[in-house]
C-alpha cells in the first residue's frame, strides 16, 4: 500500500455546475429579451378580447372627458400584439390606426362648437394642428385605416373605419371638400360606436359648410335640434345663422348668405360678428363693389377697439390689387420702438 506522507492534503476537484447554469440563465435572459414579443403573444389569450375590453375602459374614459396616458398606452400596446398575430385581421389594422387617434385625443384633439365656429372657414389642419407628430398620427391613420378597408369590406368595425378616414381625409385636404363631403355623409351613424357619434356630426357640419352644401347643411341643422340627436351639438339659433351664412357664402349664393351673416351679427362685437362683417365685405367684393366693401371693413376696423388683424390683411391685398381704392385706415405697421433709446433718455 502506497504511503501518503500526512503532511499532504488531498484537494477535491470543483464542480463546473454553478457555471453552467449561470451561462444557461443568462442565455435564457438574452434570448427572452429579443424575444419577449413572440414570448408573450404564445402565453397571451385571445388578442381581440383583450383589445376589446381596452376599449370599453377608454370608451368609458371618453365620455367622462377623463382619457388618461395609461389608458392608451396600453391600448397602443395591445393594437400591436394583435397586429402581430392577426396581420390579415382588418379588426387589427383597424385598431392600429385607432391607436394613434386615441394618441391625438390625449394630445388636445376635440370636437367642440366653439372651435367648429371660430375655424368654420380654416383649413382642419390649423384647428386640429399641424405639428410633425400630428401630422404622422393623421397619416398613419389614414394609412392603417385604409388597408383594413381594402381587405374586406364587411368587418365589425367597418362604420368607425370609415369615420377614420372622414377625418383624415378632411385633415389631408388632398380632394376638394365637395368630394370629401359626397363620399362620407352617408355615414351610417346608428353602426358607429358612440364615442365617434359627436366628431362625426362635427365633420358633418364642417364638411357640408366648405363645399356650399346648403340643403343638405339645413337638414343636419335641423335634425341636430332633436334631443335624442345622435352625436347632438350644442349651437345656439345665432350660430346656426352663422354656419348658414358661411355655407351660402361657399355656394357662391350670396343673397341668402347676406340675409343669414346679418341676422347673425349682434351689438356686441364678438368673434361671430366681427366674422360676419368680414364676409358681407368681402360678398360687395365678389359682386364688384369693390369701394363700399373697403368703407365697410373700414368702419368695422376703426370701430374696434383690438385692431383686427384679419380686416387690416384684408384691406391691404385689395388695396394692393386695386391702388385707386382708397380707405382713411392707417394701414402701415407700427415701428418696434428701440428699447435702447427709451434707456438713453
Amino acid at each position: 500500500m502506497a504511503y501518503l506522507p500526512r503532511h499532504e492534503s488531498h484537494r477535491k476537484k470543483k464542480s463546473k455546475f454553478p457555471y453552467l447554469f449561470l451561462l444557461f440563465f443568462l442565455g435564457l435572459a438574452i434570448f427572452g429579451y429579443f424575444q419577449e414579443r413572440k414570448i408573450r403573444l404564445f402565453f397571451t389569450k385571445d388578442q381581440k378580447q383583450k383589445i376589446e375590453k381596452q376599449k370599453a375602459k377608454i370608451q368609458v374614459a371618453i365620455e367622462k372627458n377623463e382619457l388618461i396616458e395609461t389608458y392608451v398606452r396600453d391600448f397602443d400596446t395591445y393594437s400591436v400584439d394583435f397586429l402581430d398575430k392577426d396581420p390579415l385581421d382588418p379588426s387589427s389594422i383597424h385598431y392600429r390606426a385607432r391607436s394613434y387617434y386615441y394618441s391625438l385625443l390625449l394630445n388636445g384633439l376635440q370636437f367642440d362648437s366653439a372651435s367648429l365656429i371660430a375655424h368654420i372657414d380654416e383649413p382642419i389642419s390649423q384647428i386640429f394642428g399641424d405639428s410633425n407628430k400630428t401630422k404622422d398620427d393623421f397619416a398613419k391613420i389614414f394609412r392603417y385605416a385604409r388597408m383594413a378597408e381594402s381587405i374586406k369590406d364587411d368587418f365589425p368595425e367597418y362604420e368607425s373605419n370609415k369615420f377614420l378616414l372622414f377625418l383624415t381625409e378632411a385633415y389631408r385636404e388632398r380632394k376638394n371638400f365637395p368630394n370629401i363631403y359626397k363620399e362620407y355623409s352617408l355615414l351610417d351613424t346608428k353602426s358607429l360606436e358612440s364615442e365617434f357619434h359627436h366628431p362625426t356630426v362635427w365633420l358633418l357640419v364642417y364638411s357640408a359648410v366648405r363645399s356650399g352644401n346648403t340643403k343638405d347643411l339645413e337638414k343636419l341643422l335641423e335634425a341636430n335640434k332633436a334631443d335624442d340627436f345622435l352625436g347632438k351639438i350644442l349651437l345656439t339659433e345665432r350660430e346656426e345663422n352663422f354656419l348658414n351664412g358661411m355655407c351660402y357664402y361657399y355656394a357662391k349664393d350670396f343673397v341668402p348668405a347676406l340675409n343669414y351673416l346679418r341676422k347673425s351679427k349682434s351689438d356686441f362685437p364678438d368673434f361671430i360678428t366681427e366674422k360676419s362683417l368680414l364676409m358681407e365685405a368681402r360678398i360687395f367684393y365678389a359682386q364688384n363693389l369693390h369701394q363700399k366693401a373697403v368703407d365697410l371693413l373700414s368702419v368695422g376696423l376703426n370701430n374696434t377697439k383690438k385692431k383686427n388683424q384679419e380686416y387690416k390683411k384684408q384691406l391691404k391685398a385689395w388695396i394692393a390689387e386695386r391702388p385707386n381704392l382708397k380707405t382713411n385706415v392707417d394701414l402701415t405697421e407700427a415701428k418696434a420702438i428701440d428699447t435702447d433709446l427709451l434707456d438713453e433718455d
